[in-house]
């Protein structure tokens, strides 16, 4: 059996669809466990509704704490034997679970993952991310570094991967409260295997979720997360092999302190301080690469010039021509 959470807030304009789409699979054998965390329109009702008519769906009820308490409430209540979640403003194939499973079964694998597409309201575009030699360690660079998202619904998950490894959802993260879970389960992975079909439509037309605003909880979560995830790579024994990725994702994690409206050298220097030395390999261009140089020397002033000199370059060259 597959296990598939749906944590649910305020999502009554797009639950019947993304509800009716897990019903329509051509795999019947899972549960859908609906957690309605503290919603404040109709969504608990209409929860209620298709438990009534499936006994497959589980709908449980608790004071609004965020998504990945409601994720937490969700895989204690898992039974199967494999596990994805997924949100209430999306949908996917009606050969999603089946074709994932197929994947997992033909491999053995402990995580599958497909391809899916973002759909806008002019546009849908296709997110596509075969890896050459797929192991462990592949796999996980790309999820660190490599741009590939770290996300639940995309990916069927053993479920004995985070049972056996006591994984956990952190309650109360605003961002990457998925890319915990699921690469902490990546770490332990015997066998992570890639199904090259599109089954997952990703919404972007939903003015109604929640926004990524700027806020500095943002970035502290971001930093959490990863001061976490390091613990999990030093617990699972693979630290030699991820340790470039590992560095290149602490200085991901703080570059927000390079920038206004949050610019701090000093913090920038203090957190993850170990990964320092490697700013100027991994920086993006030369002119970072400056600016960086500066900071490890401390001087802070002529920083924030070549900073700010680079940031409005283009328009003091035009001002300077005219």
């Amino acid at each position: 059996m597959i296990s598939v959470v749906m944590p649910v807030y305020n999502a009554e304009l797009y639950l019947d669809r993304a509800i009716s789409s897990m019903l329509q699979q051509t795999f019947d054998d899972f549960e859908l466990i609906l957690v309605d965390d503290g919603s404040q329109d109709n969504s608990l009702s209409i929860c209620n509704v298709y438990a009534e008519r499936d006994k497959r769906i589980k709908v449980f009820h608790q004071e609004n704490q965020g998504v990945s308490a409601a994720r937490l409430k969700g895989f204690a209540e898992m039974k199967g034997d494999y596990f994805t979640s997924y949100d209430p403003d999306d949908w996917m194939e009606p050969c999603y679970l089946e074709e994932l499973l197929k994947c997992a079964k033909a491999g053995d694998a402990d995580i599958v993952y497909c391809d899916y597409d973002m759909v806008y309201s002019d546009k849908t575009v296709n997110v596509v991310y075969p890896l050459p030699d797929l192991d462990k360690v592949t796999y996980l660079k790309a999820q660190m570094v490599g741009g590939m998202w770290g996300v639940y619904w995309n990916k069927l998950i053993r479920t004995s991967l985070m049972r056996d490894h006591q994984i956990k959802p952190i309650v109360g993260l605003t961002i990457w409260d998925d890319f915990i879970v699921v690469n902490s389960c990546a770490l332990y992975a015997k066998k992570i295997s890639y199904c090259d079909k599109i089954l997952y439509h990703y919404n972007q037309q939903n003015t109604n979720s929640v926004k990524k605003v700027e806020n500095e909880k943002k970035y502290l979560d971001v930093i959490g997360i990863v001061t976490a995830f390091e613990k999990e790579i030093i617990k699972s024994g693979l630290v030699q092999p991820l340790k470039d990725s590992l560095f290149e994702l602490k200085l991901i994690a703080k570059e927000y302190l390079l920038k206004s409206p949050f610019r701090n050298y000093e913090k920038w220097r203090k957190i993850f301080s170990d990964s320092n030395v490697y700013a100027i390999r991994y920086a993006k261009d030369a002119e970072s690469k400056k600016v960086l140089s500066y900071i490890l020397k401390r001087q802070d002033k002529v920083a924030f010039f070549f900073s700010t000199y680079y940031r409005y370059k283009e328009k003091i060259v035009r001002h300077i021509k005219k």
